[in-house]
Parts: structure tokens; C-alpha cells; sequence
């Protein structure tokens, strides 16, 4: 079934929508810098505010850069305006000037359609704590500014006659009433509809809250006091932080859920629902709705196709969300996944999402599936138990599951957690405790004799993995960095990369020393000796030859296989063209196939470099034996592959096994 293209493909199906698609507009997340340049070439530092223009140019307020940036429709990232001190929101009027919030120094200053940065504020306060941080200007010219410091709302004529707005000046609170009567806590982001109505994020209050032009303020969602994450009514929704906001197409209030690493929507009719992001968690992950993560977000922008723009500080990106059609049902194709070798999937031992330690056959045995590490000589896959049980167990190619070895030490917190064999069936296993610092790594022969390599390898302190090959060399994970450890003479070496504090965390291919990694995961080597590591948050694949130069294997860095409309497709075909979502695990077989674990999918690359995904459905989570895309997966966490070729994962404490075609 080589080169077949399945023709009912359920990618191909009814999805529900009811997010948006977010993807990286902007910068490079966790590189941080000043750096002119196309889109994901250019750097920011802590991006916070942003605007738009009728041409489609974006402005950023770049924080910790202390400048304005400007991106291009043609992708182009320049600097606008420097130094600013501290420059927060940002606004653009009707004659295309733009006005930055300098929340230090309590002044806004004023940059001209060409770009000359006013020498002197345009707008000011006299003495006061005022902090301000949100900006927008109506159609009549009139400048809002939020003042965090003194929890009040001001307003500047075109003339730029000052007033407080709504709430008490240096008076917290959360009440609703008429101007000065009412009262904010920590307000953040502001933004106007087109009737002259002021909606204002009240960060402190997890509140969001609406002035009309007759200065009367109410909470339109939330609840004052109460952090949350929940959508629903307005009444009942909750927020946690809230800060940029902004109006959308056709009334939309959208809001920057600082606390929650999401995005909401508040309609018209007051209903609130989270369009990106999952509560809680924090990532650079692009992809559609939950699926996407990010890193203390703030900024926020609406054009007017509706796309938004939100500027991640905690990522140093821009990212762009681009509107669904709306909550329905409706048929997207993303590119088609070509099952070249199709593998069919079967539950070999465990239980879905019951992990424990319990000895038995197939569904019965209860394991801990992360703690799948080899497949030994004998055919049998090791699993390493680390605190309490210490235990080293074995699972045979019929689903039955014993324990070798069972420490039940309390007080003595060593683990298994990495360990390999050779091609010439020799046991390398580097323990651990579980603030990283390896206590040694040893070889077990095949006459079960055990020579200490090291008794504690201060070189390597974070081995995670390892992997062996047939030229005496061990290679281990050490964060961003892959060591080298020679048996004899025993030597440890930085063989790629650098865990140094001050280095970036990026991705550039070179000489050992010189390359970089961020956040490398599966680590196997070739019968050649050539290492090959799944590069998971730059989203490649990456080489080593025996000489340690560094070069990308597989996928684009910085490219994701996401597709519009559709949850996190991933695109097959030749290294270059085709695309990894968040490449994990990692295993080879005797061939010199690569097998990567791939946004709920296990990818296959071959020596000539092809890319084709054998098992599972891109960004489709479940439980389900079957062939190819049928199948489905849980949470994969560690994968093997045998002599065979059969391919075996860990998913959620089960064992899967995928013999391919």
C-alpha cells in the first residue's frame, strides 16, 4: 500500500468550529531582542502594545526594548520610534498619528504619520502616580487613557484639556455609578465602540466594565473579586487579569485573559466564550481554538476582515488569531496525509488513563506508560519505575507484564530514568534523583557483568535520555545541549549545543558549539554513527553527523503543519516540504527509519528523507485500535521499535502496538 492515498478520509469529515486559528505573525518565541527584519527573523522584547492603520501596517509598543516597532503588510519588522521609556498602550487617530502610553514616566507622547517621535508629551499629569497603560482615541479625537496607578479612567479634548473620566481618582473599588462615583481597582486595557461607548478591562476586579458617553459605568461581565476561567452568561462567566480589549467586527468586545493565558469573546448579547487558548496553560503552540497557548499575553487589536493581533510579552511574539465562520458545522480537507507502510494498531497491555504497578497480561497489568525506555536483546520492552516503587519491569511481545527488580525505598529517591543497549546488546543505565543530578552511569555486559563508567557524572546532569552506538560513545539530553560520553577512555564532552544561561535558545544548524537547540526530546543514532534528534519547540528534526556538525533533518523551523480551518493538520512528503507540529519521542529500526511522535501521530521518515505519517489523525485526540488514520491516540509519551520493524507506543499507561503493512 505504498503511495496510497486514502480516499475516505476522515480528515476530510464535519468538524465543529468555534474557535479561531492562531499563528505566529511575529518574532520568534523565546528569542528575545531588538532585531529589524522579516516577520520571524525580527525580534521583540516583551511585546505589549499594538495598533493598526488603514494601510494594515501593525504597530507594537516593544517594552524592554523601549521602542515602537512597525511591521509592513509586506512582512517587513523596522523601528519606528526609540528610546521610549517604559512605552505600554498605543493608539492611532484619525490624521494617522500615533499616541504611546509611557507608563514610568506618566506622559503620552505623540509619534507623526512619518515617524518623527514628539521631543515633549503631548498629554501629562502634574505629580500623580498615574501609571497609564491603555490608550484610545474616538471619532471625535478625544483621548482616553487608563490610569492604573490612580484606578481612574481620564479623558483629553482634541485641545488637550485633562479629566477624569469615571472612577474616584487614587479611590480603589468596584462599583458601578456616574463618573467620579464610581470605582475601579487595577484597570488595565480600553477600547471604544463606534456609539462612543468606553469598555475598560478592570484587571484588578476580573471585571470587565462599560462607560457611556454620559460617563455611566457598569460591569457588562464578570464578577468584582472573583477569578476565574469559566464562559457562559455575562453574569456567570468569570475572568482572571483581564487587559488589552478591543471591538471587533460586528460589536464583538475581544479581551486578553492575562490570568488565563486565553482570549475571549463577549458578544453583543453577552455571552462570553474562550476563541483561544486553554486555561492555565502556558506554551508557544500555534493551532486552532484550545489547541493554541500562550505566554502573558496583553495587546490586542481587531482589523477589519476580524482578524486580531495579540502582542505575547512572555513569548517576545506577535501572534495573529484569524476568525472562524462562525460556530457550526462545516467540511475542511487539510493536506492529505499519505499512509505509505499504513500500521494497524492494537492495545498490547494497560489500562486507558489507569497507571500503577501491577503485574499481568494485557489489560489487566497496570503500568506507568512514560516509563517506557528500550526493547532489550531478548525481545522484552523495559519499563523504569522511578519513586516509590524503584522498579525495573518488562513487558513481552504478548502483553504480558512482570517486574524484574522492585527497590520500595522510601528514603532512597534514585531512579531509572534513562537507560539503552548497544547493537552489540551491552545495558548503559544512567540513574538519577529527581532534582537532576546523575549518580552514576554504568554498562552491563551480555554476561551480566557491570562496570561503573561513572559514579557521578557532574558533566551530564540532566541525561534524560541516552542512546548508545556501536563505537563505544553513550549520547545523552542535557537540556538544550546533546553530550557525548566515551566509555573508553572514559570522556564527557559537549558533543552540540549549550545549556549557558546567556545563550539564545533558537535554532541555528553548524559546527557542535556553534548550533542551537530549544527543548530537544527523542535522541536515536544510525548504524553510521549519525545521532538524530526530534527538535520539539522549533519544530525540525535535527542530525548530527559522527563529527558533530549539525544540520536540520526533517520539517522548517518555526513551521507548524496547522491548516486553516482545521485542528492541527500535519503535512507529509519530501524533509523539506513537509511539516512537524511538536515532535517528541523518537525511536529508528534496523533500517535506518526514523519514527517520530507527532501531535497525536506516529510520523515515519525514511533515509531518503520522506515524511509520512502511518498511524493516528493529526490534532485528533482518542482511544481507538484500527489501521492508519483510523486509529487513534490518547496521550503518547514514548516509543520503541523492534527488529521487525513493529512499532510499539506508550498512550495514557497503555501499551500500543502498530505492525506496519
Amino acid at each position: 500500500m505504498r503511495g496510497i492515498e486514502i480516499l475516505c478520509n476522515p480528515a476530510s469529515a464535519s468538524v465543529v468550529q468555534s474557535g479561531m486559528a492562531v499563528t505566529t505573525f511575529a518574532g520568534y518565541p523565546g528569542s528575545q531582542g531588538e532585531g529589524d527584519g522579516k516577520l520571524t527573523d525580527a525580534t521583540f522584547a516583551c511585546p505589549f502594545g499594538v495598533a493598526l492603520d488603514d494601510a494594515d501596517n501593525v504597530y507594537v509598543t516593544d517594552a524592554q526594548g523601549e521602542s515602537v516597532r512597525k511591521i509592513s503588510p509586506a512582512g517587513i519588522v523596522s523601528t519606528l520610534a526609540n528610546p521610549l521609556d517604559s512605552p505600554g498602550g498605543i493608539a492611532r487617530d484619525a490624521s494617522g498619528n500615533l499616541y504611546v502610553a509611557s507608563t514610568r514616566t506618566d506622559k503620552i507622547f505623540q509619534i507623526s504619520p512619518s515617524g518623527a517621535l514628539s521631543s515633549t508629551a503631548v498629554r501629562e499629569w502634574g505629580g500623580a502616580t498615574v501609571l497609564p497603560v491603555g490608550v484610545a482615541i474616538d471619532g471625535a479625537g478625544n483621548t482616553y487613557v487608563v490610569g492604573r496607578g490612580t484606578h481612574a479612567i481620564y479623558k483629553f479634548s482634541p485641545g488637550g484639556a485633562a479629566s477624569v473620566f469615571a472612577g474616584g481618582e487614587k479611590v480603589e473599588g468596584s462599583a458601578d455609578g456616574t463618573g467620579a462615583a464610581a470605582r475601579f481597582k487595577l484597570p488595565f486595557g480600553v477600547a471604544i465602540d463606534p456609539d462612543g461607548n468606553v469598555f475598560v478591562s478592570d484587571e484588578g476586579n476580573h471585571t470587565i466594565r462599560k462607560i457611556t458617553p454620559a460617563e455611566v459605568v457598569t460591569t457588562v461581565a464578570g464578577a468584582a473579586g472573583v477569578e476565574g476561567a469559566s464562559d457562559g452568561s455575562a453574569a456567570t462567566a468569570r475572568f482572571s487579569h483581564p487587559a488589552g480589549v478591543t471591538i471587533g467586527p460586528g460589536g464583538n468586545l475581544y479581551v486578553v485573559d492575562n490570568g488565563n493565558r486565553t482570549i475571549r469573546m463577549i458578544t453583543p448579547d453577552g455571552v462570553v466564550s474562550t476563541v483561544a487558548g486553554t486555561a492555565l496553560a502556558t506554551g508557544a503552540a500555534d493551532g486552532y481554538g484550545a489547541a493554541a497557548s500562550f505566554s502573558d499575553p496583553y495587546g490586542i487589536v481587531a482589523d477589519k476582515a476580524g482578524a486580531l493581533y495579540v502582542t505575547d510579552c512572555g513569548n517576545h511574539t506577535i501572534r495573529k488569531l484569524i476568525p472562524s465562520i462562525g460556530t457550526r458545522t462545516v467540511s475542511v480537507t487539510p493536506p492529505p496525509m499519505v499512509f505509505a507502510e499504513t500500521g494497524t494498531v492494537t492495545t498490547l497491555a494497560g489500562k486507558l488513563g489507569e497507571g500503577g504497578s501491577v503485574d499481568g497480561t494485557g489489560e489487566f497489568a497496570r503500568i506507568w506508560s512514560d516509563t517506557m525506555r528500550a526493547m532489550d536483546p531478548d525481545g522484552y520492552l523495559l519499563l523504569a519505575e522511578g519513586y516509590p516503587t524503584h522498579a525495573l519491569r518488562k513487558v513481552s511481545k504478548t502483553g504480558v507484564v512482570s517486574t524484574i527488580t522492585r527497590e520500595n525505598n522510601a528514603n532512597d529517591t534514585l531512579a531509572y530514568p534513562a537507560f539503552t543497549f548497544d547493537p552489540a546488546g551491552n545495558m548503559y543505565t544512567a540513574k538519577r534523583r529527581p532534582g537532576g543530578s546523575v549518580e552514576g552511569l554504568t554498562r552491563r555486559d551480555t554476561s551480566g557483568n557491570v562496570t561503573t563508567i561513572y559514579a557521578e557524572v557532574y558533566g551530564a546532569p540532566g541525561l534524560g535520555r541516552i542512546v548508545a552506538d556501536g563505537f563505544g560513545n553513550v549520547y545523552g539530553i542535557d537540556g538544550d545541549q546533546i553530550d557525548r560520553i566515551t566509555v573508553s577512555p572514559v570522556s564527557a564532552t559537549v558533543f552540540a549545543g549549550t545549556t549557558a544561561s546567556f545563550a539564545p535558545r533558537y535554532h541555528f544548524d553548524g559546527p557542535g558549539p556553534v548550533a542551537r537547540f530549544q527543548s530537544p526530546s527523542g535522541i536515536v543514532v544510525d548504524t553510521e554513527g549519525n545521532v538524530f534528534v526530534t527538535d520539539a519547540a522549533n519544530l525540525v528534526i535535527r542530525k548530527i553527523s559522527p563529527d558533530g556538525v549539525v544540520s536540520t533533518f526533517a520539517g522548517k523551523v518555526g513551521r507548524s503543519g496547522t491548516a486553516p480551518g482545521y485542528h492541527s493538520a500535519v503535512v507529509d512528503g519530501t524533509a523539506d516540504a513537509a511539516r512537524f507540529y511538536y515532535p517528541q519521542g523518537l525511536a529508528i529500526d534496523g533500517q535506518n527509519n526514523l519514527y517520530v511522535i507527532d501531535n497525536h501521530t506516529i510520523r515515519k521518515i525514511t533515509p531518503n528523507r520522506e515524511v509520512r505519517t502511518i498511524a493516528g489523525l493529526a490534532g485528533v485526540k482518542g482511544f481507538a485500535d484500527g489501521m492508519g488514520a483510523a486509529a487513534r491516540f490518547s496521550r503518547l509519551d514514548s516509543i520503541v521499535v523492534d527488529k521487525e520493524g513493529t512499532i510499539y507506543v506508550g498512550d495514557n499507561n497503555t501499551i500500543r502496538k502498530i505492525v506496519q503493512k
